[in-house]
């Protein structure tokens, strides 16, 4: 279970802390899980010795997802993501009136999902007049560490992955590129812009997709650059950084 599927998870617990009045508890009914950097002092989360209500969303098993089939994921059209909380976060100031780019872990050889995500034309929007920075440019320890940079920007440009996750729970708006791996329609967020074509995910994550790779190619980037840069225009008009 990725740390942004963790950040999913935190929006569930909110919603049935809220219903029940009771703390959360990640797990099939009998097992716990827990993860540190997501769920550090979050307050509806009960710590190991406490009683509480079960989230069904752990690894092994995301709501998110029907079924796994031949190297494919198929997405539940029942689900719809819920905006985490991430508590206890230091906020830098270092990205104020920044507009922060992850270009990276979107090309991992041995993690194919990764590939299958990934947006090609990077260089064409880090050669803009914008004032970008890109998450290999913050030398941080954990991904939390990274947050604190994330919290203090104007904008996030990113694909679908624990940063676009991360910039729904706490606030920060964001521009998501989608190919043809998954869908905002099953893990994005109306507080956000997501770009995509609005074709039915691809799933496949055991090899390199050539559909995956077609539809990344076919995202125009001079389309990406407008949206970005009147995103980025309206936020600094607002002064939201």
């Amino acid at each position: 279970m990725g740390l942004g599927d963790w950040i999913l998870a935190t929006g569930e617990a909110r919603e049935l802390n809220i219903q029940t009045g009771k703390k959360c508890i990640f797990g099939d009914g009998k097992k716990r899980f827990y993860e540190p950097e997501i769920l550090k002092d979050n307050p509806r989360i009960a710590g190991e010795d406490e009683g509480g209500v079960w989230v069904h969303n752990f690894p092994g098993y995301r709501p998110y997802i029907s079924q796994v089939k031949n190297g494919r994921l198929y997405f539940n059209d029942h689900y719809r993501p819920l905006a985490g909380e991430l508590f206890g976060l230091r906020k830098s100031d270092r990205l104020s009136g920044k507009i922060l780019v992850e270009t990276r872990t979107k090309k991992d050889p041995n993690m194919p999902f990764t590939i299958n995500k990934a947006y090609p034309y990077w260089d064409d929007l880090l050669s803009r007049d914008l004032p970008i920075v890109k998450v290999q440019q913050i030398e941080t320890n954990r991904f939390r560490d990274a947050l604190q940079f994330l919290s203090g920007a104007a904008l996030l440009v990113t694909t679908d992955g624990a940063l676009h996750h991360a910039a729904a729970a706490i606030g920060v708006p964001a521009v998501v590129i989608w190919g043809g791996y998954s869908s905002p329609r099953h893990l994005g967020y109306d507080t956000q812009v997501n770009i995509h074509d609005g074709s039915e995910p691809c799933g496949t994550f055991a090899k390199k997709c050539p559909h995956c790779e077609k539809k990344a190619k076919a995202i125009d980037p001079e389309m990406v650059y407008r949206i970005v840069k009147s995103e980025f225009d309206k936020c600094t008009s607002k002064s939201c950084t």
